[in-house]
């Protein structure tokens, strides 16, 4: 007997598997939008928040690369 997924959770699976494919370019301008709101906040001098930035980014490359591999 086979199972058949319900309506929803076909969509949700969709949904989610775009989600991961995107994950990556996501994160990086998460991370340009942390950088450039502390610019303009003037939190210059928090390394936190810079740093922050920068780990989203390189979170953001390190993913994008890694799916990719895996999608080929």
């Amino acid at each position: 007997m086979r199972y058949f997924a319900p309506r929803n959770q076909l969509s949700y699976s969709r949904i989610m598997k775009g989600f991961l494919q995107s994950l990556g370019i996501i994160l990086m301008i998460l991370g340009s939008i942390v950088l450039i709101l502390s610019y303009f906040m003037g939190w210059n001098n928090i390394n936190g928040v810079q740093l922050g930035g920068i780990a989203l980014i390189i979170a953001g490359i390190i993913v994008y690369i890694i799916l990719n591999k895996k999608h080929q």
